[in-house]
């Protein structure tokens, strides 16, 4: 896994300042999300005459926001406060959706180029038992796969990590009961998920496969297309390739049968999660020890937890993608490289290997 690991540092390399500042951004995002919850959960108290409760609440409503009575008496300062918020996290949104775009197109640029490089530059008797679907799948499919999980779902483990802990220390900070309550379940999701996962990422693999054998049966259609009308062989390599065709419907629908599977089983854990953390609400309610801006901060931060960490779940069967993918890119940039100048004697050429 280490290598792995290794493999797509470098592909940051010449971008890492503006990759590292897309997770800076999503944490800011984080923050600026629970701190709208938070200012709902304030005009919840304020509304309903009711105490603010634990040390942050306390902080905010008389230190920052002049204390209930001035809120009851200017509920205006709410409304500006949301807007401001949500045009923060507008901006921030924004921001991030730059930075990543930048960073995506740039490394797309890189790759491709030195894929295509390194392809033009391989032995002639080394390409010949390569087969050019492969080459086309790799240099096209499994560069964006990986890309985009680089991209984009390294930022959702981060933003993940960054919701769960804020979110649960917040919690703690209302309720020691509620903020337990709150995460109760996510062991069982992730051991569920991690199971199902192996077998998602089994049926993918064997779809991926499927795929790249009919890109080459096109390939080698389009290649020897006099040959085929030559010989009056149309009807022939239609029904050959029926029959790629339909190997890859059948591995495509098992692949997503297993995947819409998982996903409608732990949405039940999900819904569980959310429910007990109502209920436990609830109970402490009614003993007093919490009121209904704190049942709303209680529900709405588990919610804002256990779907995060489902996708989680998916995160994995990307990365069992993504190291799919840079399997099939290995097999490129770690061949040895010709001689241009001699035309013998392959080299190995470190510059260009991922």
């Amino acid at each position: 896994m280490g290598r792995y690991a290794k493999i797509m540092f470098k592909m940051t390399k010449g971008h890492r300042g503006l990759y590292l500042f897309g997770f800076f951004l999503t944490f800011l995002g984080v923050v600026f999300s629970l701190t709208s919850i938070y200012v709902n959960k304030i005009l919840i108290d304020v509304l309903n005459g009711d105490a603010p409760a634990g040390k942050i609440a306390i902080f905010i409503t008389n230190n920052i926001m002049g204390g209930q009575d001035f809120l009851r008496q200017n509920i205006w300062i709410f409304a500006l406060s949301i807007i401001g918020i949500t045009t923060g996290m507008a901006l921030i949104q924004t921001s991030k959706n730059i930075v990543q775009a930048s960073v995506n197109t740039s490394i797309m640029k890189e790759m491709q180029l030195k894929l295509f490089y390194h392809i033009e530059r391989l032995p002639y008797p080394k390409l010949k038992t390569m087969k050019n679907g492969d080459l086309i799948q790799t240099c096209t499919r499994d560069e964006e796969v990986l890309r985009n999980f680089v991209i984009g779902q390294i930022n959702m483990i981060v933003y993940t990590f960054c919701i769960v802990v804020l979110s649960f220390l917040i919690l703690l900070t209302v309720n020691v009961t509620i903020a337990v309550t709150s995460i109760i379940i996510l062991p069982v999701l992730s051991i569920y998920s991690f199971f199902l996962i192996k077998e998602v990422r089994k049926r993918y693999r064997k779809t991926d496969d499927s795929e790249s054998r009919m890109t080459s049966k096109i390939e080698e259609n389009l290649s020897a297309v006099r040959v085929v009308k030559a010989y009056n062989n149309e009807k022939y390599e239609i029904e050959d390739f029926e029959k790629y065709l339909a190997d890859y419907e059948t591995k495509f629908i098992r692949w997503r049968k297993t995947s819409s599977f998982y996903f409608a089983s732990s949405d039940i854990l999900v819904f569980g999660q959310i429910v007990l953390s109502l209920l436990t609400g609830i109970y402490l309610g009614t003993q007093g020890k919490m009121n209904i801006g704190d049942l709303y901060l209680a529900v709405t931060f588990t919610s804002m937890i256990v779907w995060p960490v489902r996708q989680v779940a998916q995160i994995l069967s990307n990365l069992a993608q993504a190291i799919v993918s840079m399997d099939r890119m290995d097999l490129i940039l770690n061949e040895p490289l010709e001689d241009i100048t001699t035309g013998t004697n392959p080299q190995y050429s470190r510059r260009l290997c991922l």
